[in-house]
């Protein structure tokens, strides 16, 4: 049979601690609060345009004035904490989030696949990647 690679973490983070904004593309994962209190934010981005013209200059009517701009709207704020029967989520595959902690908590969280090998990326990174193209 194929064997499959499962990557596992059992975290302890302190309050007021921020996951930045991040997602895995090629996995769903899978948080479980052991202990304590967290939100887990999941995020959609937004596709937006504006007009931008040269400095001093008017705008005229061609794409050159039209910037592409994407910004990140959070859409569902899941609060885990075992104390309220709040035990864990499972964020899909490709799905943008970060993490909030409330009180001192320790997580468990698993996915498909050995970490740094799963296709992750931060959203700091991903801007980067893109403005590079």
């Amino acid at each position: 049979g194929r064997k499959t690679k499962v990557g596992e973490k059992l975290l302890r983070f302190p309050p007021t601690r921020f996951v930045p904004i991040h997602r895995h593309k090629e996995t769903a994962e899978t948080v479980i609060a052991l202990c304590g209190k967290l939100d887990v934010v999941l995020y959609e981005e937004v596709v937006g345009y504006e007009s931008v013209a040269p400095h001093g200059l008017p705008l005229g009517m061609d794409a050159q004035d039209v910037v592409r701009r994407i910004d990140y709207r959070e859409v569902r704020r899941l609060r885990l904490c075992p104390a309220e029967a709040r035990y864990g989520c499972q964020i899909p595959k490709g799905v943008w989030y970060s993490v909030e902690v409330i009180e001192p908590c320790v997580m468990f969280e698993t996915k498909d696949g050995a970490y740094a090998e799963d296709g992750s990326e931060t959203l700091e990174l991903w801007k980067e990647k893109q403005r590079m193209e």
